[in-house]
């Protein structure tokens, strides 16, 4: 799970490498150890004992506590249920097929906005709608996704949508600080986003309409029982319910909004 190399080339300081698996840790851990580290370095270099502030959750204890909350969520049964059997069209030509969809055949396509467009999006946007970056991101991509199924000849004006997030923000267990943690919370949750009497062309170019479908998707994903969280217990750790939910079709398209941070994780 986790490697040390210090690489040393003796004429100049040298560098520690390291490798950590995914499944010890998260893009928000880095956030956590790097900072960790530059300041129990700066502390030995000057002489002094490395301080650091405590860890109030341990990832052990997170675990063991989440898997004794699996009858917390039950009633949420209906909501997921319901999303989940909602008719999702194919957006390709055949289902997925594990043996020859892999990593290896995956392409992989990145698009850069202007910085005038994202300080819109990241600072004007949410104070003139009351909403999240993610509201609007979703919204977006409803918008989109619906436009180009109506030109494919798919006139549907729902989408599924599988939302993750790093899964720090509400923990499922009451009192649970994970701010400090090192390890992977990601939680996934499958979203409903209706642009049902929404007039796509006009919300596309910025129209009156735009501001209706944002608001619409908001409201929408504010309906969301428990931020979401409670999905995953549903459909892993609770028997009962994960038979009622793991077979049904997941989601096609994943949204996943990492935030703003000043360096890379």
């Amino acid at each position: 799970m986790l490697q040390l190399v210090w690489l040393d080339p003796r004429t100049q300081p040298g560098h520690l490498l390291i490798t950590i698996h995914h499944l010890a840790t998260d893009g928000v851990s880095w956030r956590i150890l790097i900072p960790d580290l530059a300041t129990a370095h700066h502390a030995h270099t000057t002489g002094t004992t490395p301080t650091l502030p405590p860890v109030t959750t341990s990832a052990r204890r997170y675990a063991h506590a989440l898997t004794d909350t699996t009858t917390h969520h039950t009633h949420e049964l209906p909501h997921w249920r319901h999303i989940l059997t909602t008719p999702d069209p194919p957006l390709g030509t055949r289902p997925l097929d594990p043996t020859h969809d892999t990593e290896h055949t995956t392409t992989h396509t990145t698009t850069e906005l202007p910085p005038h467009t994202t300080h819109t999006l990241l600072t004007t946007l949410p104070t003139t709608y009351h909403c999240g970056i993610d509201d609007a991101l979703l919204t977006a991509l409803a918008l989109a996704v619906t436009t180009w199924r109506h030109r494919h000849h798919t006139p549907t004006h729902t989408l599924l949508v599988n939302i993750e997030g790093h899964g720090r923000t509400d923990p499922h267990i009451p009192g649970a600080d994970l701010t400090r943690t090192i390890g992977w919370f990601t939680t996934i949750h499958p979203a409903l986003l209706d642009l049902t009497d929404i007039d796509l062309h006009d919300a596309l170019t910025g129209g009156p309409t735009t501001g209706h479908a944002l608001t619409t998707i908001k409201e929408q994903l504010h309906t969301t029982p428990d931020h979401g969280t409670g999905y995953g217990p549903l459909r892993y750790l609770n028997p009962h319910t994960a038979t009622q939910l793991r077979n049904l079709p997941q989601p096609q398209i994943t949204l996943n909004y990492l935030g703003r941070f000043d360096h890379p994780p």
